[in-house]
């Protein structure tokens, strides 16, 4: 199953993501999920109820969460790193179109940001402390990953103090 739910969320954290784009995943997850557990469908059982027998949470939680974590990352790397400028840049020139915008990265950002009662004037300050990064989006630890990020982004913020 850990090898399917890797799969169906490969680069989540890097998505633009709507309700229709995570219901076709989600139903196919929890179509996974009622197999495994030998649920039928003439059981009735509710989507919420199969999450919580097989102890798994949503897609959608998954994806916020990845999404969370991964701009958790963005902003404890170097002020001069690529990515991170391109996350804080602005186009120079351009307009949104006046019809119906487009959802950028940023919006999803702070759509989950609010979504999971993060303040979002200061969710970034709240970031570079990664230990109450973890807490507030609930990254489970893992200390393989975390550890070694923790050592950079620490390094990186009192890089950040000294100038």
């Amino acid at each position: 199953m850990a090898c399917v739910v890797t799969m169906l969320l490969y680069t989540a954290e890097a998505w633009t993501t709507q309700q229709r784009h995570i219901k076709v995943p989600e139903h196919f997850h929890l179509k996974c999920l009622r197999r495994i557990l030998n649920i039928k469908w003439q059981m009735h059982i509710p989507d919420r109820e199969a999450l919580e027998k097989a102890r798994c949470p949503s897609l959608e939680i998954m994806v916020t969460t990845a999404q969370l974590r991964w701009a958790g990352y963005i902003v404890c790397m170097s002020n001069n790193h690529l990515l991170k400028r391109l996350f804080y840049g602005e186009l120079a020139s351009g307009k949104r179109s006046q019809h119906k915008p487009r959802k950028y990265y940023k919006d999803d950002l702070k759509s989950n940001l609010r979504d999971t009662d993060i303040d979002t004037d200061i969710w970034d300050e709240t970031a570079v402390d990664r230990s109450a990064w973890r807490k507030l989006n609930f990254v489970e630890n893992r200390s393989d990953v975390n550890d070694e990020h923790d050592e950079k982004c620490h390094q990186d913020s009192s890089e950040m103090e000294k100038r």
